[in-house]
């Protein structure tokens, strides 16, 4: 038997996403919904949206059934990954090194708001959920802007490093259970995942979950009363 083998016990009790767009109600919601899809070993997107066709599922209000506004919105999520997928190149002048770095960076002006709505990723805007999302999608969209311009302003510059710092902690959210959970993983996670969470403790964007354990562990039993 693998070493790595675990007794897993399945709690489904559906939630949403800490970063997605959908509340915890929502999540609880659906998630059956999509389980049962799962299950029958055809959940597909295109699965998915026809089950949402029928006005009685819980998946129909959650899907934008207006062909015109749904088309626009296609067509710009094409286009944002249009501008996600060109590069160029960039020479340092003090090393003579040749970098390569994306050609476009989403950055988010002042002037449009703060909210960040769902981004885990700068070229995942490619996803627009909810028909009423259009709507905020456009109170908040960003704009795209070469490496020179984002060098222009500091907070174009604080964006793209936030971003980054984002998507290395989310990718430890995400994966950090693996190694737990799929008992014929790759070894290489094995040396990974723990590289990872020293770097992000030491940055302090973590707690130290064996820390709190043991700190649980020594809080003293309430007292009974007399």
């Amino acid at each position: 038997m693998n070493e790595h083998t675990m007794e897993l016990e399945i709690i489904r009790e559906y939630h949403a996403k800490p970063s997605g767009y959908i509340s915890e109600e929502t999540a609880r919601e659906i998630g059956p919904v999509l389980y049962d899809l799962a299950v029958q070993g055809n959940c597909t997107a295109s699965r998915v949206v026809e089950e949402a066709k029928d006005p009685a599922s819980p998946l129909h209000k959650h899907l934008n059934w207006d062909d015109e506004s749904a088309a626009t919105l296609y067509r710009e999520a094409q286009a944002r990954s249009l501008l996600g997928c060109v590069q160029y190149d960039v020479i340092d002048r003090k090393s003579g090194k040749t970098l390569t770095t994306r050609a476009f960076f989403a950055i988010r002006t002042p002037n449009e708001g703060t909210a960040r709505g769902d981004s885990d990723a700068l070229e995942e805007e490619i996803a627009v959920p909810a028909p009423f999302l259009g709507t905020r999608s456009r109170q908040n969209q960003r704009v795209y802007m070469t490496l020179e311009m984002v060098g222009q302003e500091e907070y174009r510059q604080t964006q793209i490093v936030e971003y980054a710092v984002r998507s290395i902690v989310g990718w430890w959210n995400r994966y950090k259970t693996y190694s737990q959970l799929m008992p014929e993983h790759d070894p290489k996670l094995d040396i990974l995942l723990p590289g990872i969470k020293n770097l992000l403790l030491r940055a302090g964007l973590i707690e130290d979950d064996v820390k709190e354990e043991k700190e649980e562990a020594l809080e003293p039993e309430p007292a009974l009363a007399g």
